[in-house]
């Protein structure tokens, strides 16, 4: 068993093999980076209007990822925007499958691909102020589902460490989702939307799973946008 540090300065203890690791490890340095580039931005005013750590807990952990996985798809487009480079498609594509571990996870409570690979090459696709913002919402919610995931498979002491990190990875996704938006304004409305939407279905109760549900716009929480 190995314990690392949590980039909130909390320990993460389990059994996961030393690869899988060395990928978060590598995952929580970049966020350190990313955090420190973006320290000058009205990071204070974002994170109030939106829902913090401790109120995406009063969700089941399938729904904090259901908020994770649309947040991620509402700024996905963001990243083909501003991407470039010549492998624009390669990083397009490994944006899109972190978002779909987290939406798939949602409907089946299971991740069938490595969530934390995907993670870590949704954040190498990162090129640029804009598309790095949006990958990182997007690593976030494969991050919130893997946690989740790993949840049972873990020693019962471990399970409130995993759980809050599923909450403080969609908290820190949409922070970002909400600088990679086009209109940072709508997309902490949306956002704050889900939430509300999240608890009236009221699927579950923190730390619990919940019940499976769609986060796709044809599912229980509509739209991405609103109108």
């Amino acid at each position: 068993m190995r314990t690392i540090q949590g980039d909130n300065g909390g320990a993460l203890v389990g059994t996961a093999g030393q690869g899988r690791l060395e990928t978060h490890t590598r995952l929580i340095t970049m966020d350190r980076v990313w955090s420190e580039e973006t320290s000058g931005r009205s990071r204070m005013s974002m994170q109030s209007e939106l829902p913090s750590q401790e109120d995406l807990k009063k969700l089941p952990l399938g729904a904090i990822v259901a908020y994770a996985a649309r947040y991620a798809r509402r700024v996905q487009p963001r990243f083909g925007s501003a991407a470039g480079g010549g492998d624009l498609s390669k990083h397009t594509a490994a944006v899109d499958a972190a978002i779909a571990v987290a939406e798939k996870y949602c409907q089946t409570q299971q991740v069938s691909v490595p969530a934390y690979d995907a993670a870590h090459a949704a954040q190498d696709a990162a090129a640029d102020e804009a598309s790095r913002d949006a990958a990182r919402a997007a690593s976030a919610a494969a991050r919130a589902a893997s946690y989740a995931f790993d949840i049972p498979k873990s020693a019962v002491y471990d399970h409130p460490i995993y759980a809050s990190r599923v909450a403080a990875e969609a908290a820190a996704g949409a922070l970002a989702a909400a600088r990679a938006a086009a209109d940072p304004a709508a997309a902490r409305a949306a956002a704050r939307a889900d939430f509300a939407r999240l608890l009236e279905l009221n699927s579950g109760a923190y730390p619990a799973v919940g019940t499976p549900l769609d986060p796709a716009e044809h599912g229980p929480l509509g739209p991405l946008w609103q109108a």
